[in-house]
């Protein structure tokens, strides 16, 4: 929840930049580090867990308009990440950071909705 002396506009700021800063450092370092593994790895290894399943469905069901829904919920690094490895274009940084302040925007209201409750 928002802290008490913290008003609406701060916690929308201070949650969107700190996603926007969030997606910068992953997207970026992701993409470097994916590249790094792949020049040194020789042969893929063949392993299918819950996690990769659930990726690959994401991203053939959806591609990365799945990956802008469900960031919120998954988290910065992740999804910042999935992004780096399987859709790297000039527009997918700013798409997911677009996509995070809309999060940030969503869930500070409903907090402060709820506060407004109780």
């Amino acid at each position: 929840m928002a802290s008490p002396q913290g008003s609406f506009l701060e916690v929308f700021l201070i949650s969107g930049s700190g996603a926007s800063i969030g997606v910068l450092i992953f997207y970026f370092l992701g993409e470097r580090i994916f590249r790094f593994i792949d020049k040194k790895r020789t042969k893929i290894p063949k392993r299918f867990t819950r996690f990769n399943r659930f990726v690959t469905r994401i991203k053939a069901r959806y591609g990365l308009k799945g990956i802008l829904l469900i960031c919120g919920i998954v988290s910065v690094p992740i999804s910042s990440l999935l992004a780096a490895r399987y859709f790297k274009s000039n527009v997918t940084a700013p798409l997911l950071m677009l996509s995070f302040w809309i999060w940030a925007l969503g869930l500070t209201s409903l907090n402060y909705a709820i506060k407004m409750l109780f």
